[in-house]
């Protein structure tokens, strides 16, 4: 996952995609807690590559019933302001998702969310 983490900082979020969903397939096969903030920072990488159509994909099925929660919530509701383009909607969401997005490093980073 902390190459996914790097690579992500270097907006090779392709590459980053790559390494979460590695981490998750692990994660997962074990009932590791990881695979939610593996499957949440899936989802962020899709939201920076300007892809929010593949969060509801990703979430479509077992996926999104195994794993559902605030946490992925919240990446829906990024993504589905992004896909509006609506700031006041992305600022909504920063509110009221804070816990969620404010207080995980990686998620504040990439959505330049100030404390």
């Amino acid at each position: 996952m902390q190459s996914g983490i790097l690579h992500g900082e270097e907006k090779d979020f392709k590459t980053a995609y790559s390494y979460f969903y590695e981490a998750f397939e692990g994660y997962d096969s074990i009932d590791h807690p990881y695979a939610l903030q593996s499957l949440k920072y899936m989802l962020l990488t899709k939201i920076m590559l300007g892809a929010p159509d593949d969060v509801q994909a990703l979430l479509t099925g077992k996926l999104g019933l195994k794993y559902s929660g605030r946490g992925i919530e919240s990446m829906k509701a990024i993504a589905d302001a992004g896909k509006k383009r609506d700031i006041s909607i992305f600022n909504k969401t920063i509110d009221d998702y804070k816990d969620q997005l404010k207080k995980d490093p990686v998620v504040q980073n990439h959505l330049k969310i100030s404390i």
